[in-house]
């Protein structure tokens, strides 16, 4: 949304007011944090019932998460796709976010009269909307690098299943004061 000229800030909270309003929204909604916000993490799992693979994630997830970090303060949620090719691997997405965000963030909807149903990290709901368009389909390789002022990431999706979503340290501000 455009800033009022006699507005010194415009809040998250105040321009979704403003869509709410202007577009009549109501219902379920997804949205998507940038990768400072929220963590993408890929893992392949050998082929297993469905109803293991959260309980094996959960079991990966603990296993690398970083000193002093306790699982209990984290948001998470994955996707995950069979390989087509060996019907052997399964290949999860792991995202993981600051439960004070989550919690923040449906509060946030909950007092538009908005059930916050999914919380993406931005690159994933990139690949999300360009599938959804057709503008890429689930067969493609793709590599979509996303260049933004002060974050950038770098994901690859192949048949229709993200493999890696990461930050880069690279973005149009860098480039900007490097010229």
């Amino acid at each position: 949304l455009k800033q009022d000229k006699d507005s010194s800030d415009l809040s998250l909270k105040h321009s979704l007011e403003s869509l709410v309003k202007e577009n009549a929204l109501k219902g379920d909604v997804v949205t998507s944090l940038p990768l400072n916000k929220i963590s993408a993490f890929s893992y392949i799992l050998p082929n297993m019932p469905a109803d293991e693979i959260e309980s094996a994630l959960l079991w990966k997830v603990r296993q690398n998460l970083s000193p002093g970090i306790n699982f209990d303060d984290l948001s998470f949620d994955y996707c995950f796709s069979v390989c087509t090719e060996n019907n052997k691997d399964i290949y999860a997405l792991v995202f993981l976010a600051d439960k004070k965000i989550s919690l923040e963030m449906v509060k946030l909807f909950k007092e538009l009269s908005l059930d916050l149903m999914i919380i993406e990290p931005k690159p994933y709901a990139i690949i999300e909307c360009l599938s959804l368009l057709k503008k890429i389909s689930e067969e493609e390789t793709v590599l979509m690098l996303q260049l933004g002022s002060s974050s950038s990431s770098i994901t690859i999706i192949s048949n229709g299943h993200p493999y890696l979503i990461m930050p880069l340290a690279v973005s149009g501000n860098g480039f900007t004061e490097a010229l």
